[in-house]
């Protein structure tokens, strides 16, 4: 046991550095040398390990200490096993989710769906005589210049709709942004799922039921996307059989939801958020990190 008068000096000359960890070694090695060790009540013994020499990790949240892939689970698509892990892109699967970018990108494809058809009739188009239908003074009441006047009954509408093109302009930095916050979102929320090929034999329900229920992918809202160029065609043609409908207990039915399959060149950010689970193959995967990888 040392004395108190020296255990005192010994922790003053360790917490000279202010760093935490230099404070907790520096403490942990004055109580752990042996008494035999100290020459003095002024001195360290020299077994004592010097606080000049300890690194300090003064940089611990540089994005430097970190690896720059994640690791997610690959599992077959036809049986649902696990074949093994595979890395992804920090930068595109592993980016804090920016809820402005989301916005705007969303207000962004929002306006691609707006027809801009809307109309009403001005004053030269809405059907009616062009004489001046009451004097001008002497009435008493106000003034009329035609009956298709606004305030009239079948007159024309001031500042109406007209037709026009309602698509916005969005950067594309801030649009891939967007992208990458969708994909971190879905996994973070555990909600994509990497398979090795989504391949199957024909294009009847019966080919993709199989495969959906052993990656439990039933009665959710999937989206599926594939990384070859030509199109998965009975992947496609097998989806199309999925309608949103709810149980039928009377024919052993339980609900059923649309599903959404697309070319991993062709993501958007709409069905990332609206559907459930986003389903990749590996070229799709090497073509997102390839499309939006940033340094």
């Amino acid at each position: 046991m040392l004395p108190r008068n020296l255990a005192t000096k010994i922790l003053q000359i360790a917490t000279v550095q202010q760093t935490p960890l230099h404070r907790k070694l520096a403490t942990n090695a004055a109580f752990s040398a042996p008494v035999t060790n100290l020459v003095s009540s002024d001195k360290v013994a020299p077994s004592l390990i010097p606080i000049s020499s300890v690194a300090q990790f003064s940089d611990i949240k540089n994005h430097t200490w970190r690896t720059p892939y994640l690791h997610s689970f690959i599992s077959s698509f036809s049986s649902g096993e696990t074949l093994g892990l595979v890395n992804l892109d920090r930068s595109v699967f592993g980016s804090t989710p920016r809820q402005d970018l989301l916005a705007r990108a969303l207000r962004y494809e929002k306006s691609w769906r707006e027809q801009g058809t809307e109309s009403t009739k001005n004053l030269g188009q809405v059907r009616g005589s062009t004489r001046k239908p009451f004097q001008q003074k002497g009435r008493g009441k106000a003034r009329v210049g035609t009956v298709r006047a606004p305030q009239w009954r079948g007159g024309y509408i001031v500042h109406g709709p007209r037709p026009h093109d309602k698509t916005t302009d969005l950067p594309r930095k801030v649009y891939n942004g967007a992208i990458r916050s969708a994909l971190s979102a879905k996994y973070l929320q555990n909600q994509l799922l990497v398979v090795d090929s989504l391949t199957i034999p024909s294009s009847l329900k019966a080919a993709l039921w199989g495969p959906m229920e052993s990656n439990n992918l039933l009665q959710k809202k999937v989206y599926f996307l594939y990384g070859d160029e030509e199109p998965e065609e009975c992947l496609v043609k097998a989806s199309e059989k999925f309608w949103k409908r709810d149980a039928r207990p009377d024919k052993g039915l339980g609900p059923e939801k649309q599903i959404l399959v697309s070319s991993a060149r062709n993501v958007t950010v709409n069905p990332l958020l609206e559907n459930e689970i986003v389903v990749l193959d590996k070229k799709a995967l090497e073509v997102l990190e390839e499309m939006y990888h940033v340094e």
